[in-house]
């Protein structure tokens, strides 16, 4: 069955030119002249490093395409620190998808050991990035790993023709979250660095089911602010 996503080739020279893009914008964000007018490195937030990308299998079910997200473990100090600590997580990823509405796309969101999350809220998502806020869950290892699935497809059964032919229409956004945790979570995100009392993540892969749906590296795209900058 092919991939839901019509894909679209490009030259060889956009293969080149991608990390070009984006490892001058890294380093044009990152760096900041000090007071001497030299530049000086700003440190970078645990999202800032690029996502490995590769092919995994799983499930066809939850779509082709799926994120990486892991956390740092939690010490009884971070705890005590924050009592959101323990109630909400937090991950922004750079998916850099190619011009995608992604408002309009659910999102699935697992534990390693194949627990799904439902309390998830989507504070910003664009075809460029994504930000989530989400109740973590507790687990046995000290290192939590989630996997977003961000392009869940609906299967169709064929009446007539190949299953090439068949439509598999994305599943479309609906919230999964319970109402008082929702609740606490936009109370929570109102508040004044809000982002320092919950757990942050960071996006570490960009995976695909097969090599075939993988938009890596012709269709992974450079973000407006990245082009904007180039062109400068």
């Amino acid at each position: 069955m092919p991939s839901p996503v019509m894909r679209v080739a490009g030259c060889a020279g956009a293969v080149l030119l991608l990390p070009m893009i984006v490892r001058w914008a890294t380093v044009s964000a990152t760096s900041r002249p000090d007071s001497s007018g030299q530049a000086s490195h700003v440190a970078d937030p645990p999202w800032s490093a690029p996502p490995e990308y590769s092919v995994e299998n799983w499930d066809a079910a939850l779509g082709n395409h799926r994120a990486v997200l892991r956390f740092a473990p939690q010490t009884s100090s971070d705890k005590q620190a924050s009592k959101m600590a323990g109630s909400f997580a937090y991950a922004r990823l750079a998916w850099r998808l190619p011009g995608l509405h992604m408002e309009d796309h659910q999102l699935y969101l697992f534990t390693h050991e194949g627990v799904r999350v439902r309390n998830l809220l989507r504070i910003s998502v664009s075809s460029e990035f994504a930000e989530i806020l989400f109740e973590p869950v507790e687990s046995v290892h000290a290192t939590q790993v989630y996997y977003l699935y961000y392009l869940p497809y609906q299967r169709q059964a064929c009446v007539t023709g190949p299953a090439s032919s068949c439509p598999s229409p994305y599943v479309p956004y609906h919230d999964t979250s319970v109402r008082r945790w929702r609740q606490e979570a936009r109370l929570l995100l109102q508040a004044v660095n809000w982002q320092a009392q919950v757990q942050q993540g960071a996006l570490v892969g960009i995976q695909s089911r097969t090599e075939r749906d993988s938009f890596y590296p012709m269709e992974v795209a450079a973000t407006a602010a990245e082009t904007a900058r180039l062109v400068a």
